[in-house]
């Protein structure tokens, strides 16, 4: 599993990038500390799970997980 996450405070990077790259199921951890890092990332990377802070400055959460949405589709499921 891929997993992003964005939040605005170092210490909560460091710390779950660590705890997460430390879980057997997943194969990649890649941190921001913005949004607009983020879909500059995502928009040429796949991700299966998005963690994100909701208030930060400049985009919050929120309008990250409203962008991607725009960007995506849900695959259909049989």
């Amino acid at each position: 599993m891929n997993v992003v996450f964005v939040d605005d405070e170092p210490k909560i990077r460091e710390g779950l990038s660590a705890y997460l790259k430390n879980c057997p199921d997943i194969s990649r951890v890649d941190a921001f500390s913005s949004s607009e890092a983020c879909l500059d990332f995502l928009s040429s990377n796949a991700a299966d799970l998005l963690i994100t802070d909701i208030k930060m400055p400049g985009a919050s959460g929120l309008d990250l997980i409203q962008d991607c949405l725009l960007y995506t589709s849900p695959s259909p499921r049989d």
